[in-house]
């Protein structure tokens, strides 16, 4: 086990080039797992009607029908780089809850307000002017199967992206639109506001009663929110977990790589009666699996780590923006093209793997050019944010001061 001086410190193997190139690995292949999924959906057909089930087809099927499990991932990564930095904060006493609300509500908001605004006006203008795509309006079979009871067209009201902005979504309300991604982001917000405020609690900070009164708070917050948000709760604690142990308890990376593809399968192929056993398997595995790799100098990674560097700085913008994007390219392409036959889903054929082709680039393209505006300037929000409401409450403090004096 290792010392109490090293526990603050294991964060800082996200400081190690191999390291830090595996998160980053990890990140854009998880969000491009979601998206290469949620590109096929609408475009082949489902797998039973596949009609020649070659090798090729069953490893496409197989891996982009993985988007539930990537989230997963994301869910764990979270879990270790967003607990585990501010939980060795917390332990050597350098937590500060301002800075912790601006650092998460920055890199949140950056990204989702304009991509929230931006998916919203291409809904309506997908579900005006090429409505005949049956995209929009539940006339493509598989989107009517994969969302019975989400007609996009018929949500999409100021209400609805209101109750977006705020992360109800997933608790008290739908996505808004056809951004049905959406879904694990609200997780993510209530994950990092219900852990701050534990922090928060446990922290040098504050007197007994503000503390007190931070523990109420989150488990208020936890029981509006339910049971879900605790069960996926555990599966980020399991990324802010991966701080406690060294690699000790597992020192083969292909060992852990191995139970990790393995419970991929197990997910994919629901060998467990109960979905969220297979969750918390593939979050398990996961999470080992960068166990093993603390403090481990692989070249591949080291050699890589610009490239995986450049994809994950999008990611997350590829995560939100996606889906709205992808039906929209489609509904031009139907629209525009006459494609046929498109409501049904194609078999794996030449016209389909063009459509599928074209509309990934276009999409990543668009996604890119998008992070470059905001995901890339989080940092110089959240310094513009950290220094001007500084400077705000200051000055609320002086005038309630001179107030006082006066009176």
């Amino acid at each position: 086990m290792e010392s109490n001086k090293n526990f603050i410190n294991i964060p800082n193997f996200t400081t190690q080039d191999s390291f830090t190139s595996l998160l980053d690995l990890a990140r854009w292949i998880a969000a491009f797992i979601v998206f290469i999924g949620h590109l096929r959906s609408p475009i082949f057909c489902i797998y039973t009607e596949v009609e020649q089930k070659t090798l090729l087809v069953k490893i496409f099927y197989f891996v982009t029908d993985l988007g539930v499990e990537a989230v997963m991932i994301f869910f764990v990564l979270s879990g270790f780089l967003v607990g585990g930095k501010n939980l060795a904060r917390a332990t050597s006493g350098s937590f500060n809850f301002y800075n912790y609300c601006i650092d998460r509500i920055s890199r949140l908001y950056v990204v989702l307000l304009p991509a929230l605004v931006i998916c919203f006006f291409l809904d309506v203008i997908g579900s005006t002017y090429f409505i005949e795509a049956g995209l929009y309006n539940h006339e493509h079979d598989i989107i009517r199967n994969n969302f019975p009871e989400h007609v996009i067209a018929e949500h999409l009201n100021s209400g609805l992206l209101i109750a977006n902005f705020f992360m109800l979504q997933s608790f008290y309300t739908e996505t808004v639109g056809s951004n049905f991604p959406l879904w694990s982001l609200s997780f993510e917000f209530w994950f990092y506001l219900v852990f701050g405020l534990l922090l928060l609690a446990g922290s040098k900070q504050g007197q007994l009663i503000g503390k007190f009164g931070c523990i109420v708070l989150a488990l208020v917050i936890i029981i509006l929110l339910g049971y879900k948000f605790v069960l996926y709760f555990l599966i980020w604690g399991i990324g802010l977990s991966v701080v406690f142990f060294n690699r000790s308890i597992i020192k083969s990376p292909i060992v852990a790589l191995i139970f990790f593809v393995a419970s991929l399968i197990i997910s994919r192929l629901k060998l467990i009666d109960i979905t969220y056993l297979h969750h918390l398997l593939v979050a398990l595995t996961f999470g080992i699996f960068l166990l093993s790799m603390k403090g481990v100098n692989n070249s591949f990674l080291c050699k890589t780590k610009k490239i995986n560097s450049t994809l994950a700085g999008f990611s997350y913008s590829l995560y939100l923006l996606h889906f709205p994007l992808i039906l929209f390219l489609l509904s031009v392409w139907v629209t525009v093209f006459q494609i046929s036959n498109f409501t049904s889903g194609y078999q794996p054929s030449s016209t389909a793997i063009v459509i599928y082709l074209v509309t990934m680039v276009v999409t990543l393209i668009l996604s890119y050019g998008f992070a470059r505006v905001t995901e890339h300037n989080t940092a110089v929000v959240r310094q513009f944010l950290k220094r001007n409401l500084r400077l705000m409450a200051e000055k609320l403090q002086q005038v309630r001061a001179n107030w006082q004096t006066g009176n």
